[in-house]
């Protein structure tokens, strides 16, 4: 894969990002979706703008996104337009747009740019991950914690009493809170933090897989790991929902440790 697809993928998070900035801080329309959750005409608009991109550049990609029906096509791009809409209406800077590609079911590139830090954190399979703001760039590699482990969860959502009830059972040093959820993950890329679940057990809950994609290539290239919380690892097909909880941390040691410790079994 050439860097065209990188360069595209870094010019749409940024266009679509000072899009949804003009409208940040305004009394923007927001209606319910069938699962509860919130979409704003932000999310609408930064939708169209990566849309309309990827289908410019490379008609013949199949697309995945949160706000649309999925366009079939040989490698796939998953998009999700406002990852953390709460964090985008409550004002609080904890939303992120991800754009994200997958071949042969794994994640191949994934961008997480965050509109109010102008910061983008960026994976690309083989070649590395790095934290991108204003022109500079700073690799990205996790640094495995023996001890006085973190733990980041979600600070809302359906699940958030759940993770904390089986996260206060590993007794981590420090739980960060944050909403969105590649930007969780990102937190374990940048040494924040070390280890993220998510314990949704209902399908219509759980993460989608324009959530997972972008941020899973960026910190598997920081040298992250992340699976399903049965061991499985988490591939990537068209599906809108993923199969089961997941589970991410700085190294397989620590994943199996999380597992054993939480008794979590190796059947889905």
């Amino acid at each position: 894969m050439g860097m065209k697809e990188l360069d595209l993928a870094l010019e749409l998070a940024q266009e679509a990002g000072n899009a949804v900035m003009r409208l940040y801080g305004r009394n923007v329309h927001t209606e319910s979706k069938s699962d509860g959750t919130p979409v704003t005409e932000a999310d609408l608009l930064s939708n169209q703008i990566i849309l309309d991109g990827i289908r410019k550049y490379f008609p013949e990609d199949g697309i995945v996104s949160e706000e649309l029906e999925s366009v079939p096509g040989g490698r796939t791009w998953y998009i999700d337009p406002i990852d953390g809409t709460k964090g985008f209406i409550r004002q609080n800077g904890e939303f992120a747009i991800h754009i994200g590609m997958c071949a042969e079911e794994e994640p191949t590139l994934g961008v997480v740019y965050q509109p109010t830090t102008q910061i983008a954190y960026v994976g690309v399979r083989g070649e590395g991950a790095y934290k991108q703001q204003h022109g500079e760039k700073t690799p990205l590699r996790v640094i495995s914690s023996a001890s006085d482990l973190t733990a980041v969860i979600s600070n809302h959502g359906f699940d958030k009493e759940t993770v904390l009830e089986q996260v206060r059972k590993l007794q981590p040093k420090k739980i960060l809170l944050n909403g969105g959820s590649g930007l969780r993950l990102m937190k374990i890329a940048e040494n924040q933090g070390d280890y993220y679940l998510s314990a949704y057990t209902d399908h219509e809950q759980r993460a989608g897989t324009w959530d997972l994609c972008a941020p899973q290539a960026i910190l598997e290239e920081a040298g992250g790991f992340i699976c399903y919380a049965n061991g499985q690892p988490i591939r990537y097909y068209g599906q809108k929902r993923l199969d089961s909880m997941i589970v991410a941390a700085k190294t397989l040691e620590q994943i199996a440790d999380l597992r054993k410790r939480l008794n979590w079994k190796d059947e889905p």
